[in-house]
């Protein structure tokens, strides 16, 4: 691929190899491009390869603590990996980060129901449902 537009034009008509193969070669590059990473991880999430998404998400949070980093590593151990011990951490982390992002807080009630803690769960569900509502795209996500 010689440009990101190329690129993104690969990975919306579905060719999600090919989207691979150039973030790979640009993140050898450039890693220092966390936002790249960062697709790229989340690319490997989407080709079910949550082991290399964690990897690519542990470097740049190496780099820069972020709450969309570490939701996304939250979520790859939730969704992925059906590991949510392993994401409390992560969604705690994001949650202090950024109390404020219902994304965020959404994954931390994932988190907590999926380990039992129903009750944790229910008040951040009330809580991203409010911040939430008449919000469609959150809603399509969610179902």
């Amino acid at each position: 691929m010689n440009n990101y537009w190329e690129t993104s034009v690969q990975y919306t008509q579905g060719n999600k190899e090919k989207t691979l193969t150039a973030y790979l070669e640009v993140s050898k590059k450039h890693p220092e491009i966390l936002s790249l990473r960062f697709k790229l991880a989340t690319l490997y999430n989407e080709l079910n390869q949550p082991e290399k998404a964690i990897l690519e998400l542990q470097a740049i949070l190496a780099q820069q603590q972020s709450d969309y980093s570490l939701n996304e590593l939250a979520s790859t151990y939730i969704e992925k990996l059906n590991s949510p011990e392993n994401a409390l951490k992560y969604a705690q982390q994001a949650n202090k980060i950024n109390a404020n992002n219902y994304a965020v807080k959404y994954t931390l009630a994932e988190t907590y129901f999926q380990m039992g803690n129903y009750t944790k769960a229910d008040a951040l569900y009330q809580d991203v449902a409010k911040k939430v509502a008449g919000n469609p795209s959150f809603y399509y996500k969610v179902a």
